[in-house]
């Protein structure tokens, strides 16, 4: 027997924390992106920004997966 259904709230607040888990993943690296851009901006080093962006693709991939 099954029993404890899901309902639709619980759906609702599933749907709501992976919105918000995804939220906090890319606010997260935007603002250690914020924290380091000047000095990537100041280095000899201008692809470092592009390095970045790259390392933090997996991040970005799982953070999309969360709200699709």
């Amino acid at each position: 027997m099954i029993i404890d259904f899901p309902t639709k709230d619980d759906f609702f607040n599933a749907a709501t924390d992976y919105l918000n888990s995804s939220r906090d993943s890319v606010v997260e690296l935007i603002s250690e992106f914020e924290k380091i851009v000047d000095l990537i901006d100041d280095s000899k080093h201008s692809v470092e920004s592009e390095r970045y962006w790259g390392s933090a693709k997996q991040t970005l991939i799982s953070a999309t997966a969360l709200v699709q």
